[in-house]
């Protein structure tokens, strides 16, 4: 399988998640989660694509340039209608382009880092399901009737762990 599909399959279980939720479930700070809400945390997935997808082709990504749209973390549908067209986008990536990641990561200033489109969905791939995960105990502690697939927001490496310890 390819990585593009892993991550678009990955965005497609977290739409089928979200899309259980109304808007005011999907926009409201959870105690849980620091005060986010689960919108919140899908928004900075979502973004954090997009800014990977609009900036690739110039040859550098830098994440802290994203757009913060409040409407991904308050209205479902367009969450929604987000994560369907990063999925479109996704299927006519290139295989793989060298790319320079920039970003103030720490107070020593700006950093510029070799990378490649491949190891930066690796990180995207990586960067959902950890959210996920967030999403999950957000559901867990406010909305029981959300039906939340088993191995939602759980890593393949986990995944694959527990797998080999219980046989």
């Amino acid at each position: 399988m390819a990585l593009t599909e892993t991550c678009r399959n990955c965005l497609d279980e977290l739409a089928g998640v979200i899309s259980q939720l109304t808007d005011q479930e999907y926009s409201t700070p959870l105690i849980v989660l620091n005060n986010s809400s689960l919108g919140g945390h899908t928004r900075h997935v979502v973004e954090f694509y997009q800014c990977l997808l609009e900036q690739y082709s110039s040859g550098s990504v830098n994440y802290d340039l994203r757009r913060r749209n409040s409407q991904i973390e308050n209205e479902v549908r367009f969450a929604l209608d987000q994560i369907s067209q990063i999925g479109a986008y996704l299927d006519n990536l290139p295989e793989d382009l060298e790319l320079l990641l920039q970003g103030e990561f720490h107070s020593g200033g700006p950093v510029r880092i070799p990378t490649s489109l491949q190891r930066e969905l690796v990180y995207q791939l990586e960067h959902t399901v950890h959210h996920m995960a967030l999403i999950r105990a957000g559901l867990a502690h406010a909305y029981s009737h959300i039906e939340i697939p088993p191995l939602f927001g759980i890593a393949a490496s986990t995944i694959r762990y527990k797998m080999q310890v219980s046989e």
